[in-house]
């Protein structure tokens, strides 16, 4: 009849229980369990040679685990924690990348749908960063890298506003891999708003300590008074970079 699946259908009858899939080989492709017609428990797929591609966990119809190998061969793990349920990366959520071989190289977990505190890891496993991130783009708040033996390699804040751009402020300090402190450094950030309240510039300073003086650093961005992007620089110690 060329169906290769139905939820519900003429009759009113819906898939419950275990549902399995098989291309034209004879392979299992797909096993899946369904409630009342709802997907339910837990579902596996596999590509045509029989490797596993992806798992899902279903409560009621709820996802409420997943994991997937995605096109650059990483494994893309979701987990809702706390019993929390709702749509992929929003609160309660935490999202693993994981290497092909299943090393794990760095996790999401969600504050909100736009914003979660992010961990990398090194190939050792041990962590090397962490921070705040919006819309996985740009950091906020507190930042940590780390050496590989465990020693803090530098430490900051970002600008916490939703500026998209990572702006340094504050003193960062910086050490060495024994601990001792090396250096720090003066940060502060450049906001600028039309009289309506929509961004004007934004953009970042470091303070020069043999002058004592701000110089541009980092990207900075002009907007229209509507708050639309105009145009973009990038400074270095005050020297427009390319």
């Amino acid at each position: 009849s060329n169906i290769k699946s139905t939820k519900g259908g003429s009759g009113g009858n819906l898939l419950h229980g275990n549902y399995k899939f098989y291309d034209e080989n004879g392979n299992l492709r797909q096993d899946k369990n369904y409630y009342l017609g709802l997907p339910n428990e837990s579902a596996k797929t596999w590509d045509s040679i029989g490797n596993i591609t992806s798992q899902t966990k279903y409560s009621n119809g709820d996802i409420i685990y997943l994991k997937f190998k995605n096109e650059d061969g990483e494994w893309i793990e979701h987990i809702c924690v706390n019993g929390k349920k709702g749509f992929l990366l929003s609160k309660g959520w935490v999202k693993k990348i994981y290497s092909e071989y299943n090393r794990l190289l760095s996790e999401q977990t969600f504050l909100a749908f736009d914003s979660a505190h992010v961990k990398n890891y090194f190939e050792s496993g041990k962590l090397s960063k962490e921070y705040t991130s919006y819309s996985l783009n740009y950091m906020a708040g507190k930042y940590t890298s780390y050496f590989e033996n465990g020693k803090i390699k530098a430490e900051g804040q970002f600008y916490e506003g939703k500026t998209y751009l990572n702006i340094q402020i504050g003193t960062w300090k910086y050490y060495n891999s024994d601990g001792a402190l090396e250096g720090t450094q003066k940060f502060k950030e450049n906001i600028e708003l039309w009289d309506n309240g929509n961004k004007k510039v934004i953009g970042g300073y470091i303070l020069d300590g043999d002058n004592q003086t701000w110089l541009q650093t980092g990207e900075w961005r002009w907007y229209d008074e509507d708050g639309k992007f105009q145009s973009s620089k990038k400074y270095e110690r005050g020297v427009e970079t390319n």
